[in-house]
């Protein structure tokens, strides 16, 4: 079963925490390039590291993105939140969003 793709804030606050305790960072302290506000992930088949804006969390792009991962990896992943997508597409996803555009523009 599929989660559900209409997320509040606390909703996305919530998968945050629960990817936190489930990586087991409830327990060290964050990595010194995670500024506060911001969360690293892992992408693609390589698991290549991003750090992003939290509140990228919440633009439908990253909905969609949370649901793959759940259906992917479930809720059983350990270790950081790994988003199964292209690399050098989450990469244009990200200068997407830096430069202020809405993504769900483009389709």
């Amino acid at each position: 079963m599929a989660p559900p793709t209409d997320y509040s804030q606390s909703d996305v606050c919530n998968m945050s925490f629960m990817w936190c305790k489930l990586a087991g960072a409830s327990k060290k302290k964050l990595p010194r390039d995670v500024p506060p506000g911001h969360l690293a992930v892992t992408v693609g088949d390589g698991g290549r590291r991003f750090v992003i804006k939290a509140n990228y969390l919440n633009q439908p792009v990253f909905r969609q993105l949370l649901d793959e991962a759940y259906e992917y990896h479930g809720l059983n992943k350990a270790g950081p939140l790994a988003i199964p997508c292209d690399e050098h597409l989450f990469r244009d996803i990200i200068h997407l969003l830096d430069g202020g555009l809405d993504v769900c523009q483009l389709t």
